[in-house]
């Protein structure tokens, strides 16, 4: 095996995924050129692996120049985890053998409309990427992200639980009254809240450290690296099912989850991290989304506001503490 190609276009906590996949492939081609297929917002989360030659950054305008010099590569194997429209465009006609993702559609499809759970029993996603590949086994180690810290406020030593409130879907999200309450009882308790999110998180960020004042808000419009850091001073981080979640196993930080909308049988669980998954399982309406949506179809939203503070900090504190 000379050459491989890997596409993965997005997001953040998908990409993240892939990792043991790479680390794994590695050590079975140790001498093949790897290359990586990644959007430009999102390169920066391979670039420094030791697994991977080339990130070759990936948009809707260079598609067709793309498919021709991947083609001209002749690349002894694709792996293909986006496997949507536009990544089988990419790799159509080729002459290489192309292992596609399978991402089970119909039965996400089943458990969403009629809760008849046919994902029961499927690894957790890095495990299924890895067993796209014939041949390829689990290592049984975690996510990686290699990076270099960048400067963040912070001082080493210090009681810090990062908190990540944001999410692009409503039903993910535990809720901005909830986090208040939560990063009160932590400052009370000897903690100093850091709260982490992207551009379209800050507001909720500056609202929650209005709020609570002691709480440092690291939120904005920064790079990867900048909360990736912030992570590294901290004993746990608290978050929704959400790339911050990915990332802070990535840099292992312990780190508890709100599930809401979503359910543990998709997958996307905390991965051979030190983790806590808060959820609500008494309800026969979960899930009603495997992305999330923009309102609680029912109208009460119980998979979130059911999920109580003061349990989360006690879930907190036993991981910050451990």
């Amino acid at each position: 095996m000379k050459s491989i190609l890997i596409i993965r276009f997005s997001s953040l906590g998908d990409i993240l995924l892939t990792t043991p996949l790479l680390r794994v492939l590695r050590k079975k081609y140790p001498d093949a050129q790897a290359d990586y297929v990644v959007k430009p917002e999102y390169a920066s989360l391979i670039s420094g692996s030791p697994y991977i030659n080339r990130v070759i950054r990936f948009s809707k305008e260079t598609a067709s120049d793309l498919k021709q010099q991947i083609a001209a590569a002749g690349y002894d194997m694709i792996i293909d985890l986006q496997n949507n429209p536009r990544s089988r465009r990419l790799t159509s006609g080729l002459s290489a053998p192309v292992h596609r993702f399978k991402k089970h559609s119909l039965k996400k499809w089943l458990l969403v409309n009629f809760k008849l759970n046919r994902l029961d029993g499927l690894p957790p996603i890095p495990e299924r990427y890895i067993f796209s590949v014939p041949g390829l086994e689990p290592d049984e180690q975690g996510l990686e992200f290699r990076f270099t810290p960048v400067d963040v406020p912070l001082e080493r030593g210090k009681k810090y639980i990062a908190v990540a409130p944001g999410s692009r879907h409503f039903t993910k999200m535990w809720g901005e009254n909830r986090f208040i309450e939560l990063n009160r009882a932590l400052v009370r308790d000897g903690f100093t809240p850091v709260l982490l999110g992207g551009k379209d998180d800050f507001p909720l960020c500056c609202r929650i450290a209005n709020a609570v004042p002691e709480s440092v808000n690291l939120s904005g419009d920064h790079p990867i690296e900048y909360a990736a850091t912030a992570l590294t001073y901290c004993r746990a981080a608290v978050c929704n099912d959400s790339g911050l979640m990915h990332l802070s196993c990535s840099v292992q930080v312990p780190v508890l989850v709100f599930f809401g909308s979503t359910v543990r049988h998709f997958g996307f669980i905390p991965y051979k991290n030190k983790s806590v998954i808060m959820e609500n399982n008494t309800l026969a309406c979960r899930p009603c989304s495997h992305i999330g949506r923009a309102s609680c179809p029912k109208g009460h939203f119980l998979c979130m506001t059911e999920l109580k503070p003061s349990d989360a900090l006690a879930h907190l504190k036993h991981l910050a503490e451990a």
